[in-house]
């Protein structure tokens, strides 16, 4: 679309068709198999869009594959899993510091690893991950800014009664 003032009000609607396929083989022994094709969308910049007119989507497409590890007792649970993952957006929204807000870009390619570690028990609950990515523009190959690296996330739960009865 045309660009428009950021406080002219305008709106629109679209529809898209969003396949995916994912295939899961397993488990061997504990282990199984993942892989997976998406394509996605999601709305530009806002100042992109004007009325009575189709909504310019930027198009995402998406592939992951993996693995996953399950193990399971009479008083505990263990899931872990390792994925290794890409996705391209065509058109995306980067932070621009001059304007202080996202702004329209070429396009992106995200590749990456993600580790996931899911442990609970009766009284405990543990989800921790790992995320490593690579985040560049398609044209220059330089890094996209304000996209980290490395994600690093826990969740943690312990459950107990209280010592108080009511």
């Amino acid at each position: 679309g045309k660009y428009r003032e950021p406080v002219q009000r305008n709106s629109t609607a679209s529809t898209a068709l969003l396949p995916r396929v994912s295939m899961i083989v397993g488990p061997f022994d504990r282990f199984s198999f993942t892989a997976s094709y998406g394509q996605g969308i999601r709305s530009i910049d806002p100042t992109y869009v004007y009325d009575d007119t189709k909504t310019p989507f930027a198009s995402i497409d998406s592939y992951e594959s993996g693995v996953i590890y399950t193990r399971s007792t009479e008083t505990s649970t263990l899931v872990a899993r390792s994925v290794f993952f890409q996705t391209h957006v065509d058109q995306d929204l980067i932070f621009n510091q001059s304007e202080g807000r996202n702004t329209l870009a070429n396009g992106t390619t995200r590749t990456g690893w993600i580790g996931a570690l899911r442990y609970t028990n009766s009284s405990f609950d543990e989800s921790a991950n790992v995320t490593l990515v690579r985040s560049t523009f398609d044209d220059t190959h330089l890094l996209v800014p304000y996209v980290p690296d490395v994600v690093v996330r826990s969740d943690t739960a312990y459950h107990h009664a209280l010592p108080v009865s009511i």
